[in-house]
């Protein structure tokens, strides 16, 4: 028999498109699939589109394990002018010639794989005690943001002219591109800002197998649903039977061969998960239990 919405846990990968919060497809989604409990593992800015994961219900709880995960970006930037928000949706607050060096240009790869920190902007989803910091900006408060570590794994320079340059980095949690495409300007020798920007993968996960949200609807939706296992290739998986999954829902070890390892996911039969464990010392533990 097929499950009704609310029973359903699953993975949504969603082809964003410009104009909308992450939060307003989530409202799209709890519309068109009837659940109310649905997140995502990592916001996107209303002006930028591609990848995002929606998580189904339990799998909400599990969110941070994608959050985690290096994501990949093609960015184009035009120079001469910074704005409040870093993007095209800001105001310009700087401007400067445009003069660039081609050597500057040469150089630009690996210094941006050396970078180690960035700044960020007050138009950010960053936390200032308890308060997202473009709620301060919003209001015309004024908060010390500390730069953000980062790491970039890889950077393409795809495309420069006089006006604009576009790019493609893999990136670190947590960095910011629009903050990367500053830092690029002023590099060599300018400002400038974000102008396009599409997420292309989360971990393994890529942009070509996320479903346009205007072809997401209540009779198919389902059937776009994405199985853990697939997603979630990065950690050890573990197939239980119902007595060890009962065993470890009170909160109890089973046995199990292996190495020592701080993250299993333990599925049932049908691929589920059913809860987060740890391995060591030949024993499982759960610290996670989804249900």
């Amino acid at each position: 028999m097929k499950k009704t919405g609310p029973d359903i846990s699953g993975f949504l990968l969603i082809n964003k498109p410009q104009g909308l919060t992450s939060f307003d497809v989530i409202r799209r989604l709890k519309r068109i699939t009837g659940i109310s409990k649905i997140g995502h593992t990592g916001t996107l800015d209303p002006f930028a589109t591609g990848l995002m994961v929606y998580c189904i219900n339990r799998y909400t709880r599990i969110a941070n394990l994608l959050e985690k995960a290096d994501k990949s970006y093609k960015a184009v930037m035009v120079f001469g002018s910074a704005t409040d928000t870093g993007d095209n949706t800001g105001t310009v607050v700087q401007t400067a010639p445009v003069d660039i060096d081609e050597s500057m240009v040469q150089t630009l790869p690996e210094a941006i794989l050396q970078l180690s920190n960035l700044h960020i902007q007050q138009y950010s989803a960053v936390k200032i005690d308890g308060k997202r910091a473009y709620e301060y900006a919003r209001n015309n408060v004024t908060v010390e943001i500390p730069d953000r570590d980062v790491k970039i794994h890889s950077f393409e320079l795809i495309q420069i002219d006089p006006q604009s340059l576009e790019y493609r980095c893999k990136v670190s949690k947590g960095t910011y591109i629009r903050s990367l495409s500053e830092w690029i300007a002023r590099y060599l020798g300018t400002e400038g800002h974000t102008v396009e920007l599409t997420r292309e993968s989360i971990g393994d996960i890529a942009l070509p197998l996320a479903t346009d949200l205007a072809d997401i609807n209540e009779d198919n939706w389902q059937a776009k649903l994405f199985p853990a296992i697939d997603l979630l290739r990065d950690f050890e998986p573990f197939e239980a039977d119902q007595a060890s999954l009962n065993t470890m829902f009170n909160g109890q070890s089973i046995a199990s061969v292996g190495i020592d390892n701080p993250s299993v996911i333990v599925y049932d039969a049908i691929g589920s998960v059913r809860c987060i464990a740890f391995r060591k010392d030949g024993a499982l533990c759960p610290k996670m239990n989804l249900g």
